[in-house]
């Protein structure tokens, strides 16, 4: 074949004609081409400043709101959605990366509420080495309940935890001597205010706790940004997975379960420490398994396996029911279809990834 006959049999070809095509219109094309690279690289760099930006954003507006004359008793509904959410943040790993439901939460609420009310009112101590105590209880606490409950899975560990929280509620109505019995505890100080600490937000008033309550969120919050993508993160990912295969890629998974479960009980420790001292007063009828009830419904609206989800989440289920501004007793059945709502809208949560 000679060589003229070569080159038009090669420019017969769909790649070279293509080619051709390409090199006439090179410059129209490179300009598009340049303008879509640099759109998305700009958009990829928005975004990673989003990303890394709505957290100290929102960390400053909460931290603002007391300073912008917003009133107390709205300022008390925000105490109790970060108590909720300190819950929800520190059993996201159990629930949405294990995937077990530990409803036994509300007695590890209660072991850090009356661990902080004895040691302040019957022994004296002041609330910041009574709430270090309080931590470590609940957390072993969580490890002593995880022990036997572990060894089941699914639906089996639901009912043991729920029965193990039965038990501890009794326990917390029968321990007079501890907790008061049915009666409680009243008395309970609050915090002692920092040298440095001006009076505007000392801890004795609502909106100084409040700022207290949002640092123990952004603890939380933080946790959950370092462990939920980190190598632990992952080894949780594998075993609510597939425990089955994780164990036969030679992963021992029972010290990763116990390490989600004593953080869900340090944090369930602080909310109670905060609870306690911030209220008062404390009984056991308020650490039965509604808690628990609350805090999965929490995950689960959210978002499970994110930061702002169970946050977010939290904030709607203590201001949702405020909010609906109509008679009492229909107030509980318009909150209802409300959450049925947001749920068959939103099925894996306000802020899951799709």
């Amino acid at each position: 074949m000679s060589l003229t006959n070569s080159v038009r049999t090669a420019s017969s070809r769909p790649i070279f004609r293509l080619a051709a095509a390409a090199v006439e219109h090179w410059p129209a094309r490179l300009t598009v081409v340049v303008g879509r690279l640099c759109a998305a690289r700009w958009t990829s760099r928005s975004l990673a400043v989003l990303r890394a930006a709505w957290a100290p954003t929102l960390l400053l507006v909460a931290v603002s709101i007391p300073f912008l004359g917003v009133g107390d008793y709205y300022i008390h509904l925000l105490v109790l959605a970060g108590l909720l959410a300190v819950l929800g943040l520190g059993s996201n790993f159990m629930q949405s990366l294990v995937g077990e439901a530990n409803f036994a939460l509300g007695s590890l609420y209660g072991v850090g509420a009356f661990t902080v009310a004895f040691l302040t009112v019957h022994l004296g101590w002041t609330f910041w080495p009574a709430g270090c105590v309080a931590i470590i209880a609940s957390s072993v606490a969580a490890v002593i309940i995880g022990l036997p409950a572990l060894r089941t899975s699914g639906l089996y560990f639901a009912i043991v935890t729920l029965g193990l929280g039965a038990i501890s509620t009794e326990l917390f109505s029968n321990l007079t001597a501890v907790t008061g019995g049915v009666a409680g505890t009243t008395n309970i100080a609050r915090p002692p205010d920092f040298f440095w600490q001006p009076s505007s937000v000392s801890f004795s008033e609502v909106r100084g706790f409040y700022l207290l309550v949002v640092a123990a969120v952004a603890v939380f919050a933080a946790i959950n940004f370092r462990l939920l993508l980190s190598p632990i993160g992952r080894r949780w990912a594998a075993i609510g997975q597939d425990e089955l295969l994780a164990r036969s890629l030679g992963m021992y998974v029972m010290p990763y379960k116990l390490t989600a479960l004593a953080i869900a009980g340090a944090a369930a420790g602080v909310a109670g420490a905060l609870y306690a001292s911030y209220i008062g007063f404390i009984s056991p009828d308020a650490f039965t398994f509604w808690v628990a009830f609350q805090v999965l419904l929490v995950i689960a609206l959210g978002g499970g396996g994110t930061v702002a989800g169970p946050i977010l989440a939290s904030l709607f289920m203590v201001y949702a029911p405020e909010l609906l501004d109509i008679q009492p007793k229909w107030r509980l059945v318009a909150f209802s279809l409300l959450l049925l709502a947001v749920i068959l809208s939103r099925p894996k949560g306000i802020l899951a990834r799709r």
